[in-house]
């Protein structure tokens, strides 16, 4: 946000679309595991739960290449 937001003028945006994004996914959290929850799929859920740390393994497998030059220097 610093990096990028700051120079356009843009960092309260920035934490704004962060923010908003925090709420949504604590509100779809609480509800998709509420209905987990209620119908005691625990191999859903567990299924469920595993694909997070999956994919920010690939995420951090695919990163930018510019993004590490640009913290080693």
């Amino acid at each position: 946000m610093v990096e990028k937001g700051r120079p356009l003028g843009l960092t309260g945006a920035f934490q704004s679309v962060q923010w908003g994004a925090i709420y949504a996914a604590s509100i779809l959290v609480g509800l998709i595991g509420g209905q987990l929850a209620a119908s005691r799929n625990l191999h859903a859920t567990f299924a469920l739960a595993s694909c997070f740390p999956v994919v920010s393994f690939v995420m951090a497998l695919f990163r930018d290449p510019r993004a590490a030059r640009a913290r080693g220097s």
